[in-house]
């Protein structure tokens, strides 16, 4: 009964967020769309695993599809997509700023719209450069993994791989998470994660290294102190589902073959541990 109940409130949700996105054009994302079976989609997040590429693997993240995390952006690689939840003050929004009008190639923002992340900040952002707003459907699971696999199966599977919706993204463990699902939408089957540590290291900006001869960006306003968490990155098992989790139904629920790794030249990230002795092995 409430496996029902809760995959009849993911859908209602569903349901809700695409009639409010149904005159919005999804033509800037969907030009990212994949156009061959072996491209890969990088998700690079803020980890300090970052400081460790080496030239060729910044190469190798620009020859492919490439989506920064929030103030990962700032790292000096050419994205093709900026994920922003939230820009805190004036200090990020120049930040983002400066590296948009910097890139070599445009990158789009792909922003979550929700009123208590909209602000003045983005706002200018987004009247300076292209930006794709996406809503959010929240998916029901009350702490229970086996109603979350439920519900990706009854519910979530068509929107992502059979009739995929650009401008709505199921939200349950992060912004990592809806950067997987919005690659498998975009029609990747070859996602490869970068800096996305989940806890296991400090922003790659606090370790004042230099990446590519750059000298890495500064959190003047200390908004990101102390180190990241587990908990920040939605990696441990106090949160149900876990990204663990949550990678794990992908690739045994989706119905379609998934390939996940990642570029972490120091084996510092606990993402690639998991890949390599759990998911994988």
């Amino acid at each position: 009964m409430f496996l029902q109940l809760d995959a009849a409130i993911t859908r209602a949700r569903y349901v809700g967020a695409r009639l409010r996105t149904f005159w919005q054009s999804d033509h800037l994302i969907a030009r990212y769309r994949c156009t061959s079976a072996d491209q890969i989609f990088y998700i690079v997040g803020a980890g300090g695993s970052v400081n460790d590429l080496s030239e060729a693997d910044c190469q190798r993240i620009e020859a492919g599809i490439s989506a920064s995390i929030n103030m990962a952006c700032t790292a000096p690689i050419a994205f093709d997509i900026c994920s922003l939840e939230l820009i805190a003050d004036q200090h990020q929004a120049d930040s983002v700023a400066a590296k948009l009008a910097g890139q070599a190639k445009p990158a789009l923002i792909w922003f979550q719209k929700r009123a208590r992340h909209e602000n003045a900040y983005i706002r200018d952002l987004g009247q300076r450069f292209p930006m794709h707003s996406y809503r959010r459907a929240s998916v029901s699971v009350r702490r229970r993994l086996h109603t979350y696999r439920h519900i990706f199966r009854a519910v979530m599977r068509r929107r992502v791989f059979v009739n995929p919706d650009l401008n709505v993204s199921f939200a349950l463990t992060g912004t990592v998470a809806r950067l997987v699902l919005l690659a498998c939408a975009l029609g990747y089957r070859n996602i490869c994660f970068v800096g996305v540590d989940l806890g296991s290291t400090p922003y790659f900006w606090q370790e004042n290294r230099a990446l590519r001869g750059v000298a890495p960006w500064r959190d003047v306003n200390g908004t990101f102190d102390p180190k990241p968490t587990v908990a920040n990155f939605q990696g441990g098992s106090r949160v149900v589902p876990s990204f663990f989790d949550f990678l794990r139904s992908l690739h045994e629920d989706a119905g379609v073959s998934l390939t996940f790794s990642t570029i972490d030249p120091a084996g510092r990230s606990r993402l690639t541990a998991y890949l390599r002795d759990d998911l994988y092995a």
